[in-house]
């Protein structure tokens, strides 16, 4: 690929596209990193006039820039047409894209992804975020496609060391509330399991009534240097996949090693893939289960230290990075080159 990439997205969040940005410029790639607002369906069909012009305008500032690739980035506000006109005008400039969300399944998200949805049919490479969408592209004649799995973003995420001087949770959620997950920590709070939630307010303090949980529990959400923080500063931290996306596994299963905390996650096989289970995660099916493996690591503070150590070094040593990840986009589309 050449030294010239154009990354397309919102940039709303760092662990995004400026992650991404990051990790092609360690690997020696200018970046053009190029806003475009993300819309809601109902914006687009009252601002249609406007989103025409941003497309124009889109279209206007690659011919100027050049670009040697373009990276789409959860960009679901270009048109078909906008694509068409950059490969007529600059057919040698390679074209890539990916969501991580998942816009392949259910009528609603058909709707609302519906230009992401007709663009993948034109970029030269698509990257989708879990194994069942390779399959779901296919169904759409894309001829190309590959598995892009998530990253951690060393600059928010990435300890030097492992430090368990510093670890003063037992067991720690950064997330949003959801039914499922409420009930996943009340078991392990009514069992004497100290757990500590950090995530909207909004959300959590709605049901903490519900299940008589002390004021302590719920805390704000934390971002950045307060999130890798506060992941290492606990023992152990819960992951929930996302039900509604279909995830076999999510981000935070690479954040959470990296951030040097052993990470207790919903089972997938995909996830037995990418670690050796209960080495360098623990996986549980059932809260019956979860309970369990927390209080065994919990009580053998010697046992947990080595887990976290495995997995710590799992994730360095199978590349996990956003470095490591914008390396692979780099050579997937040199190979689209050759």
């Amino acid at each position: 690929m050449g030294k010239k990439i154009m990354l397309v997205g919102n940039y709303r969040w760092d662990i995004y596209e400026k992650a991404l940005s990051d990790g092609f410029m360690e690997n020696g790639v200018h970046v053009i990193s190029y806003v475009v607002e993300s819309w809601s369906l109902k914006d687009k069909i009252l601002n249609y006039k406007k989103l025409r012009s941003i497309n124009e305008e889109f279209v206007n500032d690659v011919l100027e820039q050049h670009p040697d690739a373009i990276f789409l980035y959860r960009t679901n506000d270009l048109f078909p047409k906008s694509i068409q006109k950059i490969k007529k005008n600059l057919p040698m400039v390679k074209i890539a894209i990916f969501h991580n969300d998942n816009p392949y399944i259910g009528l609603k998200n058909k709707l609302k992804y519906h230009f992401f949805l007709s663009c993948i049919k034109l970029a030269d490479l698509v990257y989708v975020y879990r194994p069942s969408n390779l399959e779901d592209v296919k169904k759409m004649g894309v001829q190309t496609s590959k598995l892009l799995y998530p990253h951690f973003y060393s600059t928010n995420n990435l300890v030097d060391k492992i430090d368990f001087s510093i670890k003063k949770y037992d067991v720690v959620f950064i997330g949003h509330y959801e039914k499922n997950r409420a009930e996943s920590i009340d078991y392990l709070l009514k069992r004497g399991i100290r757990v500590k939630i950090f995530g909207s307010l909004s959300g959590w303090k709605k049901i903490k009534n519900k299940y008589g949980w002390t004021d302590d529990v719920i805390n704000p959400p934390v971002y950045g240097d307060r999130y890798r923080e506060t992941l290492s500063q606990a023992k152990l931290a819960l992951c929930f996949l996302s039900k509604i996306n279909h995830d076999v596994y999510t981000r935070r299963n690479f954040e959470i090693p990296a951030s040097g905390t052993l990470c207790v996650s919903e089972y997938t096989d995909e996830l037995t893939n990418i670690f050796r289970e209960d080495e360098e995660i623990l996986l549980f099916k059932n809260n019956y289960e979860l309970h369990n493996k927390v209080a065994e690591v919990l009580n053998e503070s010697e046992i947990l230290e080595i887990k976290t150590a495995l997995s710590y070094r799992r994730v360095i040593n199978d590349k996990h990075s956003e470095i490591n990840r914008a390396y692979q986009i780099i050579n997937d589309l040199e190979v689209l080159r050759d």
